[in-house]
């Protein structure tokens, strides 16, 4: 009994060890990991990207975490890889990939609609600084859309409206990279403002040369509308004008005369009171009076496809695809279809019986093409046929009848 006694007390003593162990390794362990966010946290609030980082990737090594503690360790490392990636690209002189890497940042970890951080204000200082060093890049190699796209990307960038910098002024490190990044912002796009009229007055130039009228239109309407103001700049203005009456002279010279129509209404439309707006009327009027001519002299060249053995599909379905294009390339038309149905013995059948079937109406653009597809079915149909007229004209009045016949197969 004795020993029995004597051997409980010892595995009770040991069992009380072990406890004890446990208990100082688990509370050593949870003071560590404490220890460790607090410290990532801290150089997190700090700007101390590198070190808050290596906290993190630390933390994210650890299998005792609780669910939120694993989650925060993981998006911070995630976060702060990410800018760290930016920075080192933009200390490179890689400005294209730091001001795409730097945009990822702020699409994937930074809302300004309802939070802020240091990394977030710094990337956007970044961007502040780097657009414009890109935007000179461009520009200087004649990629003038480019260019003035990279400026527009500049003036879309915002920071916060409610309280400012003020917000998290308890973060003194935070406010000032905040403050830093509204000035940087502020100066730079102040100064995009300035450069893009004077870089469109320049591709306007260019344009003589290059004749890129579409892509420079293009640009054009985006940025007149998003900075109305540019059109208080009487230069400008009278330049972009110019810039479309030679659109449409050129237009006018390749015979492309509804173009020339479209360019010469925007002059009148937006660019009036210029000098070259003044004169867009009566070169509007000689080109619809040209435009008559040359359709009367130019007729469409109609072409049809359609098959003219069709089977069923797997609903029993005849499906009839007829596809019209006009090959003149500068002539569009107009056809209704009508005709009909006609079994294996010869009998005329419209729809359910009715008479004669109708198609269409179709309109076919100048250069382009039109499909109409009819469906039928009905087992007294096959071997029979589906026969089409299809009549109309062109713009020009000219007529055109073009005949569809499709034998109907099981």
């Amino acid at each position: 009994m004795r020993g029995c006694l004597r051997k409980l007390g010892i595995f009770i003593g040991v069992l009380t060890v072990l406890v004890a162990v446990f208990a100082l390794v688990f509370w050593l362990n949870w003071k560590r990991e404490r220890q460790l966010t607090e410290q990532a946290r801290n150089a997190y609030k700090n700007g101390n990207a590198v070190e808050a980082l290596a906290y993190y990737q630390k933390l994210t090594d650890r299998h005792s975490l609780t669910e939120a503690q694993a989650r925060e360790a993981r998006d911070r490392a995630d976060e702060l890889e990410l800018y760290l990636d930016a920075s080192s690209l933009q200390e490179e002189g890689q400005t294209e990939g730091a001001i795409a890497a730097y945009e990822k940042y702020l699409d994937e970890h930074f809302n300004l609609e309802w939070r802020g951080n240091i990394y977030g204000y710094r990337a956007r200082e970044a961007l502040a600084i780097l657009k414009p060093q890109q935007a000179q890049k461009l520009h200087e190699h004649g990629d003038y859309a480019e260019a003035v796209g990279v400026y527009m990307s500049l003036l879309e960038i915002k920071m916060l409206e409610i309280d400012g910098c003020k917000l998290h002024a308890t973060w003194d490190v935070e406010e000032t990279a905040c403050q830093d990044a509204e000035a940087a912002i502020e100066q730079n796009q102040l100064a995009a403002q300035e450069a893009i009229p004077a870089l469109i007055l320049e591709w306007t130039d260019a344009i003589e040369q290059q004749g890129n009228y579409q892509e420079f239109a293009d640009h054009c309407e985006r940025i007149l509308l998003e900075n109305p103001e540019m059109l208080s700049n009487k230069e400008l203005k009278s330049r972009i004008a110019q810039v479309y009456n030679d659109w449409a002279v050129s237009l006018r010279q390749a015979e492309s005369y509804n173009a020339a129509i479209e360019v010469y209404e925007t002059i009148l439309r937006s660019y009036s009171e210029t000098p070259t707006g003044q004169l867009a009327k009566a070169a509007l009027d000689d080109t619809h009076a040209a435009l008559d001519i040359w359709l009367q002299e130019n007729p469409a060249i109609p072409v049809v496809e359609f098959s003219e053995e069709l089977s069923r599909d797997y609903e029993d379905v005849w499906v009839l695809t007829t596809v019209f294009k006009e090959i003149g390339g500068k002539v569009g038309y107009e056809l209704s279809g009508s005709g009909w149905i006609i079994d294996a013995d010869g009998q005329y059948y419209g729809r359910w019986g009715l008479g004669s079937v109708g198609r269409g109406p179709v309109t076919v653009p100048a250069g382009g093409e039109t499909e109409s597809i009819y469906r039928l079915t009905g087992d007294s149909f096959v071997d029979g046929y589906a026969v089409f007229t299809w009549e109309g004209e062109d713009e020009g009045g000219h007529l055109i009848t073009i005949e569809e016949r499709v034998h109907l197969l099981p």
